[in-house]
């Protein structure tokens, strides 16, 4: 990688004439350009890698949050949107698989809203809730714990 300063390079075309300062800074940013693109390129390498890494270390935490739910005796499929979801009375309730450190899940019903916003909210008062959303924060650790725990309040 070339290091560029720019009193280096105020100091290389002191004296210079003005058509040997251009064609210096020229040829600087010429060098500057291509250690860009070059930049570019491994900056690219290394966002493909560590959304490689991301995805493989979320692919594992949903298949130990799916065998915690069925060694509990829960067998839910992922939905299309590889996604838990399952009936709650009229509602379907959905839990993202996307984890970072939260539980995030939401509601779905055709009416009584309300009702099932306090429904819900009272069975899971640890959760914070938006509207139709409810969310918790969790650590890695106890993630399968939580979410064995969220179901098992849900499908009571």
């Amino acid at each position: 990688m070339i290091d560029f300063d720019i009193l280096d390079i105020n100091e290389a075309i002191e004296g210079l004439s003005y058509e040997e300062q251009i064609k210096h800074l020229n040829d600087r940013e010429d060098e500057i350009n291509e250690a860009i693109e070059e930049l570019n390129t491994l900056l690219a390498d290394v966002v493909e890698r560590k959304d490689k890494i991301e995805d493989e270390h979320q692919k594992e935490i949903c298949d130990k949050v799916l065998l915690a739910l069925s060694n509990a005796g829960y067998n839910i499929p992922l939905d299309k949107n590889d996604n838990l979801s399952f009936a709650f009375e009229e509602a379907t309730i959905t839990i993202l698989m996307s984890f970072s450190s939260k539980i995030i899940f939401f509601f779905k019903v055709d009416r009584n809203q309300l009702t099932y916003r306090k429904m819900i909210s009272s069975l899971v008062p640890d959760y914070k809730q938006d509207g139709n959303f409810f969310s918790k924060t969790v650590s890695e650790e106890t993630l399968n714990e939580e979410i064995v725990s969220l179901v098992k309040r849900l499908k009571k």
